[in-house]
């Protein structure tokens, strides 16, 4: 099974209710997720805009995954907007690899997987709308790896899968940051476990919230640790 293929958690229907997409707060316009979606070609123009040597050293940057895009969207919309106490205002970091899954998830809707293939599609979709609507309005808070960075490399580290890459983006923001600035917001534990073994501080959605002691609006979903 590869890395895209992975259940992305599926939602109770009380959930569901209170985390629709209405409720997305905020900066981005929800008539901007209605519209078509845009091509990959657009969201890397956007992310573009952030060159290497643009990065504010205020604050902390959460690197996040596939993952927290496709089931903690809502959380990760009032996230960009908290200051933290001890960490200060956070940057949200999008890699461009987890740019790339989402526009294939998009279009991958196997008969085989039924119904929770059609909810990761829906995921992804209402995911990339939310990407390109937050880049589209330059969020002070929000930046995405551009494909150049992507193709940058770090020491010692040579990826062989899509995790690889994630772990990447956090590494090359070592480059330019204090390492205790750098954290990987994932519900992927095996991500989290590489991610741990390198140093780098990681955090599913729910030890997150307990280490730096927040509550936020937007309730949890069920089954999305891997």
């Amino acid at each position: 099974m590869t890395r895209k293929e992975k259940k992305f958690g599926v939602v109770s229907p009380k959930a569901k209710a209170e985390t629709s997409s209405d409720e997305i707060s905020s900066n981005v316009d929800i008539s901007e997720l209605n519209k078509s979606i845009p091509p990959l070609e657009v969201i890397q123009e956007a992310m573009e805009v952030d060159t290497p040597g643009e990065v504010n050293s205020e604050g902390y940057y959460i690197v996040v995954d596939t993952n927290i895009l496709m089931t903690d969207l809502n959380f990760l919309d009032e996230l960009k907007d908290q200051t933290l106490q001890g960490r200060g205002p956070p940057n949200i970091v999008i890699p461009w690899v987890v740019v790339a899954e989402l526009d294939g998830l998009k279009g991958n809707r196997s008969q085989t997987q039924g119904c929770t293939g059609w909810e990761n599609q829906r995921k992804a979709i209402k995911a990339i709308k939310y990407i390109y609507a937050i880049l589209r309005k330059k969020h002070p808070r929000v930046r995405g790896q551009s494909l150049k960075e992507a193709q940058q490399t770090v020491p010692n580290l040579t990826p062989t899968c899509n995790d690889d890459k994630v772990l990447q983006c956090c590494l090359q923001l070592w480059e330019r940051v204090p390492k205790d600035q750098v954290v990987l917001l994932s519900n992927d534990k095996n991500l989290l476990n590489k991610a741990l073994i390198n140093n780098v501080e990681a955090h599913t959605r729910e030890s997150f919230e307990k280490t730096f002691r927040v509550e936020f609006s937007v309730p949890k979903v069920i089954g999305t640790s891997k």
